[in-house]
């Protein structure tokens, strides 16, 4: 084939090409996307900056924050405040007017100037001298022979008395009184103040 024919042949297939474009571009429908699908745009937006701080310099590189200490309220403390105690005083006439009672044979008197176990133990001595003289059929006569009272520092809310003490008993036989019973006891008294007064509440041995 000669030149010629070779450039008619070449002319013509540029003009179908061109016809077939440009009948493709009127309905809308591009001729390469027949064979490729279009490809889907993406808009690609900017990736913040991460910045990665190494583990060693962030105690350096973090500021310090200064955070004061809450200064704590010092309250008053209140003071304990001591139990109330009986003066020797108080502690040594309660103990004398308990045995005058005794001597007087006033057991209800005796009685009013204990309070707690120290009256349940003069209750029994009460108890044990009605009975004796139910027994026997005649009413003693008790008398405090010996009275040595000593008060002693106090323990807390109370206050013991030393007492050394004689008592007797006596039976009149008509001729004669005569001496039936003597205890003689070497005890502690133990006074406290019960709603303000002094009161005897407790009777110990003294060892």
């Amino acid at each position: 084939m000669s030149m010629r024919m070779l450039y008619w042949a070449a002319a013509l297939l540029s003009i179908v090409l061109a016809v077939v474009i440009y009948l493709s571009m009127r309905d809308g429908e591009d001729v390469t996307s027949r064979r490729h699908p279009p490809t889907p745009t993406f808009v690609l937006l900017p990736s913040p900056t991460i910045r990665v701080i190494p583990t060693a310099v962030l105690p350096s590189a973090m500021p310090t924050v200064w955070t004061p200490t809450p200064t704590p309220m010092h309250l008053a403390t209140p003071t304990p405040t001591s139990p109330p105690v009986p003066s020797e005083d108080q502690a040594e006439k309660v103990v004398h007017a308990y045995f005058e009672s005794i001597d007087s044979e006033d057991y209800e008197g005796a009685l009013a100037r204990t309070h707690g176990r120290a009256r349940e133990q003069t209750s029994q001595i009460v108890d044990e001298i009605r009975s004796q003289e139910q027994e026997s059929g005649q009413q003693a006569d008790i008398r405090v022979t010996q009275l040595q009272l000593s008060s002693q520092p106090a323990h807390g809310s109370v206050r013991p008395v030393d007492v050394v003490a004689t008592v007797g008993a006596y039976a009149d036989l008509g001729i004669a009184e005569v001496e039936v019973q003597e205890l003689h006891t070497e005890a502690v008294f133990d006074v406290a103040l019960v709603e303000g007064e002094p009161k005897i509440v407790d009777i110990r041995q003294r060892s």
